[in-house]
């Protein structure tokens, strides 16, 4: 089948030509790399290099309920649909939508009683660098500097310990805190850092590549046995970087990277996507078909900053853990400028992507072993947290939502938001087991596996109440179960397989904020295979395999299956 272009684009069979290539050229990489550990002086240097290539392609195809009706494949009608499908609409079934080739850095030097850690990563995709790439609408530059080709440093921080009375162990520079119990779901204690989603979705990614560190200074001490203190400040704010418009994860056209306003579909007077009606943006901005993205309304970097304190019970066994923190959201709302005029009342003109600043958390953790198996718990509560509105649009006109409307004759502003109290609780547990365990050894002598990890957890988002004007339920559940075994010593080699399975399945409820967290889509279920292999720690081998189900429309993921490939050296 042909595209827009009138090419056939990049499909099954090349998707084995790409996988080929890059193999072939991260194998010659050990020929000219060096892995470098010495002394000089008194100082302990290391340098470490990860080298992985990786494909991924969709393996589903499209669903018109996802596809608005102003294209051919469409059958959404509902006038916004428009603005949620250019990364559906850029990819066909067999499409290898992503096939990077990147490296991740680190350096360390050791002197003593202090240190000085560097990370950076840099890559290159030879699909996304290409804007033409896609099947109908071209990549961005702001998608490209994303998705296709970048390098940046990472962390970069001296640490040490001094004396000041007491022993304090200090962070200063850029770098990540991760404080609390969860594994898997985010919206928990763990908000300090900002993170790179395309990270968490790209083929070949390392998971430590997806946290943004900030600039942050980071004292730690311990003012009796058993407990710890730490407190930090933050220096500057980063937002969480969002899929470039037009990517295959991309579930909306008009707030991530790239992004130049909303339009109207048929279903309400108006063209469409301008890819899709021929009609350009500033055009459809002029008639009224459009509203077009204007700046962002940001923070400050001042005002952000937390202290944890962390207490081991050695009559209960257990680490128990409360926490406070003021920070900023890296995620953002959607608001709107309106004008308003005695004849037609208020109208939107404009929109932003507003972040919301003093946001207050309140947390408790608790951590111990029962049986072999390690419990967390993770409890997060967030005063007056800023819900977004389901529809900012319909709400500029809306004098309930608007902040200081000029009566009927000026221009007010709507800020996307209405605040309600937020609590999230994260129960988890992970259990290993070998082939003598009670209960899960025979499983593992039947299978032949050498051992097998689980990794459970549950999130229940709670708020107070629903307001008017958001969307979902004011309670909502899912799990995330991850099952991984391993076989030692594959026919005679050094090489270790491990197959795993991770399923997710939001149980009941659809999170208010399930836009800014992607917590909870009612009934919304996905499921990964996959087959790692591991060589010493040095070469690895991954495939994997993605599916979606469940959760109805408003899980715009649902008809994106997909299949990764990956290969990595490190040295």
């Amino acid at each position: 089948m042909l595209d827009r272009r009138g090419h056939s684009g990049i499909s099954f069979l090349s998707m084995g030509l790409v996988a080929g290539g890059l193999m072939a050229a991260v194998v010659a990489v050990p020929d000219v790399a060096f892995a470098m550990q010495f002394k000089y002086g008194n100082a302990d240097i290391s340098f470490d290099t990860t080298i992985s290539a990786g494909a991924a392609m969709r393996t589903s195809g499209r669903k018109c309920m996802y596809i608005s009706v102003a294209n051919p494949q469409g059958c959404a009608n509902d006038g916004l649909t428009d603005n949620y499908d250019d990364g559906n609409l850029n990819y066909d079934k067999w499409d290898v939508f992503s096939a990077p080739v990147s490296g991740l850095s680190e350096l360390e030097v050791k002197l003593e009683d202090l240190g000085f850690f560097l990370r950076g990563s840099y890559f290159f995709d030879a699909i996304q660098s290409d804007k033409e790439s896609t099947r109908r609408t071209d990549l961005t530059d702001a998608a490209v500097s994303r998705v296709g080709r970048r390098a940046r440093l990472l962390d970069a921080y001296v640490y040490g310990d001094v004396d000041m009375g007491i022993p304090v162990h200090f962070r200063l520079g850029n770098q990540v805190i991760n404080w609390g119990e969860s594994i898997f779901y985010g919206g928990g204690i763990a908000e300090t850092n900002a993170f790179d989603v395309t990270k968490l979705r790209g083929a070949g990614a390392e998971i430590k590549e997806a946290f943004l560190p900030a600039p942050m200074a980071l004292a730690r001490f311990a003012p009796v046995s058993n407990l710890d203190v730490s407190a930090y400040y933050q220096f500057r704010w980063n937002e969480t970087e969002l899929d470039p418009v037009g990517t295959f994860f991309s579930l909306e056209d008009a707030v991530g990277p790239g992004a130049v306003g909303l339009f109207y579909g048929p279903a309400f007077g108006g063209f469409g996507d301008p890819a899709a009606s021929g009609v350009d943006a500033p055009t459809q901005f002029l008639l009224g078909t459009g509203i077009p993205l204007v700046a962002d309304q940001r923070p400050s970097h001042s005002g952000q900053w937390g202290i944890s304190a962390l207490y081991f019970s050695e009559m209960l066994q257990t680490e128990l853990g409360l926490y406070y923190m003021r920070y900023h959201q890296k995620v953002p709302v959607v608001g709107a400028f309106a004008a308003c005029d005695p004849i037609f009342g208020c109208y939107p003109t404009a929109y932003f992507r507003n972040y919301v600043s003093d946001q207050d958390l309140f947390g408790a953790s608790a951590s111990f072993v029962w049986q072999d198996i390690s419990f967390g718990v993770d409890v997060a509560y967030q005063p007056d947290y800023a819900i977004p509105l389901a529809d900012p649009f319909t709400a500029a006109a809306t004098t309930a939502f608007l902040v200081d409307p000029v009566g009927f004759t000026g221009t007010a502003v709507e800020q996307g938001f209405i605040r309600e109290n937020r609590t999230q609780t994260i129960l988890n547990a992970l259990y290993s087991a070998g082939p003598a365990a009670p209960v899960f050894g025979t499983v593992i002598r039947t299978f032949g596996m050498d051992d097998i990890t689980f990794i459970g957890e549950m999130a229940w988002t709670h708020f107070d109440s629903k307001p008017a004007g958001t969307f979902g339920h004011s309670d909502a559940v899912g799990y995330i179960l991850d099952i991984t075994g391993s076989y030692q010593g594959v026919f005679g080699t050094p090489w270790v397989l491990y197959p795993g399975l991770s399923f997710r399945h939001d149980v009941n409820g659809t999170a208010l904020d399930y836009a800014m967290t992607d917590s909870h889509i009612d009934a919304r279920r996905q499921v990964t295979l996959r087959l790692n292999a591991d060589y010493q720690s040095t070469w690895a081998l991954g495939v994997s395999y993605t599916r979606n189900s469940g959760g109805g429309y408003m899980n715009f993921s649902r008809d994106r299956d997909f299949a990764t490939l990956t290969v990595s050296y490190a040295f």
